[in-house]
């Protein structure tokens, strides 16, 4: 087998073996991970595959590609963790593939291995792929969309106009993952780029009315078919809330405006370090490649139009910003190619970045089974959140191989930062990603089932006793999609606050956090059942309701 070949089943393997194991071993997260899995669960329950709902009525905040993929997925492994997550496990494995090739196009081999590295063992990159959220999927069609209009300029033959129509393919199935913000990215990056070479190599009509074409048949798949069943109504419904994504905080996601700026240096750690020289330069490494130069360029235009139209949108959610792992990673792996080659060390500043940051990340892991053990020294700071204060006393196990995360992770930093420092960098660097993306999997497998303790598993689990009674549950007082998903509710449930005023015509639970506790307890027509981590649970009895 020649080395491509191995490269490739290699990065197979690996990624499979950082991706798919334990995908079930935790809850899923809400809101958004339960969220999808919940509109995938309805729709395998109704059968209406079209159009997407919660709690059994239209939901038109997303469009339903990626919720096919969990229905194909639930199809295949139940209606479970496993399979809410794993067409993200799979993006994950594609998305190191591809990576893989197209740096090995544009360079050699071993351009294609550093991007891998830099995506595979920084922290927000790697974790995406293990979660059930819609982005992973989101931001590879984007990412194929641009990639196949930067091939349509390289070729001058017919084949160019075969790429600009995958193009307009891949931004479809972007706008049919998540909404319109895919068009707008790449309409952004394209006329910038556009700006920047001075519109070299277009073709204007032509191109424009093949990649509508292309566009256009891809997006009636949903949009053209809902319409003609169902009416306008609903699409209107979606595009008015994308529009209020861009004008309010969402959901109380609010932030400053630098915020994606701190999550990308911090989450994407070690690549982000590496990928700052390039950020903040112009200049090109290779000149005389015009399409790595190209592609370069484009990478840099990719990651500011993003980090700029999503630190304008008033919401602020980390994964808005996660289509910059793709040129960030790449920017990252050129410098880690270019420093190997010519066997330099990383300059003194990405030096301190790196040891800094890796401590802090090191000593964080480290510092979780040091607070479990001491976690009541933690309880008089939060006197003002009583809900915290109370989720702080479950009873969370804490044996001695906690440890073992934060410590691959400061061991990483440590050795890789010490062989950086020798004739040869290589192993230095690749000591430094290979051991975070193990450190990232030992907290994946260590940790968050144990932080997920403290936050909503007092709940989840009430809900399951709910479904296995049959017995319907509802929340009072805050927003959670879990009672759908993990009270396996088959029918449409109105509010918590609705069936105490209305009442309902069968036994309902409902679910508060404890500061709704007195209120609750005052009344004569709840049944307290317990109270739990922060939370309290409560029978209604059946009603007459007219």
């Amino acid at each position: 087998m020649t080395r491509d070949s191995l490269n490739k089943i290699g990065i197979l393997i690996l990624s499979g073996l950082f991706f798919i194991p334990f995908l079930g071993g935790v809850h899923l997260f809400d809101w958004d991970e339960i969220n999808f899995a919940e509109i995938a669960r309805e729709m395998i329950l109704t059968g209406d595959y079209l159009r997407p709902q919660i709690n059994f009525q239209p939901f038109w905040e997303k469009p339903p590609l990626f919720i096919w993929m969990q229905v194909l997925s639930m199809k295949i492994f139940g209606i479970n963790e496993f399979a809410a997550r794993f067409p993200n496990a799979v993006c994950g494995m594609v998305c190191l593939l591809l990576i893989y090739n197209i740096g090995k196009r544009y360079k050699d081999e071993n351009m294609g291995m550093w991007w891998v590295l830099a995506y595979l063992g920084s922290i927000l990159p790697h974790l995406y792929f293990r979660s059930g959220i819609i982005d992973p999927w989101f931001n590879l069609f984007i990412f194929l969309g641009i990639y196949t209009y930067v091939l349509s300029r390289e070729i001058f033959t017919s084949r160019r106009f075969f790429y600009i129509g995958f193009s307009g393919f891949f931004i479809a199935l972007a706008v049919l993952t998540k909404g319109p913000v895919a068009l707008l990215i790449f309409g952004l990056t394209g006329l910038i780029f556009g700006i920047f070479t001075r519109f070299r190599n277009w073709l204007w009509f032509s191109t424009a009315i093949i990649f509508l074409i292309s566009f256009t048949l891809t997006m009636g798949l949903w949009y053209g078919i809902e319409i003609m069943q169902n009416g306008t109504w609903f699409v209107e419904e979606f595009i008015r809330y994308q529009i209020r994504l861009f004008q309010t905080k969402d959901a109380g996601h609010g932030g400053f405006p630098g915020y994606h700026v701190v999550v990308l240096l911090l989450g994407c750690f070690p690549a982000s370090v590496f990928a700052l020289r390039a950020l903040f330069s112009y200049r090109n490494a290779e000149p005389s490649k015009e399409a790595l130069s190209d592609f370069r360029l484009m990478m840099k235009i990719l990651f500011w139009v993003v980090l700029i139209v999503f630190s304008i949108v008033s919401t602020k959610i980390v994964h808005y910003s996660s289509l910059c792992y793709f040129p960030l990673t790449f920017l990252a792996a050129q410098e880690l190619h270019r420093l190997s080659s010519e066997r330099q060390q990383i300059h003194w500043s990405g030096k301190i970045l790196l040891g800094l940051i890796g401590l802090v990340f090191g000593l964080a892991a480290l510092a979780f089974p040091i607070l479990l053990k001491n976690k009541d020294l933690l309880i008089p700071y939060l006197k003002k959140d009583p809900f915290a204060a109370e989720t702080l006393m479950a009873e969370v196990s804490n044996p001695f191989y906690l440890y073992a995360a934060g410590i691959v992770i400061l061991a990483s930093v440590i050795i890789g930062f010490v062989l950086s420092m020798k004739e040869n960098p290589a192993n230095g660097f690749r000591v430094l990603f290979i051991g975070n993306a193990l450190g990232i999997m030992l907290v994946i497998y260590l940790v968050i089932g144990r932080a997920e303790m403290f936050s909503q598993h007092a709940h989840i689990e009430f809900l399951k006793s709910c479904a296995a009674k049959n017995i319907p549950v509802q929340t009072f007082g805050f927003k959670s999609y879990a009672q759908y998903f993990y009270g396996q509710s088959t029918q449409t449930l109105p509010s918590g606050e609705t069936i105490l005023a209305e009442g309902f015509p069968q036994d309902i639970c409902l679910t508060a956090k404890i500061n709704r506790e007195a209120e609750l307890d005052a009344r004569g027509d709840l049944i307290k059942l317990d109270r739990k981590n922060g939370f309290v649970f409560y029978l209604k009895k059946a009603s007459n309701v007219e």
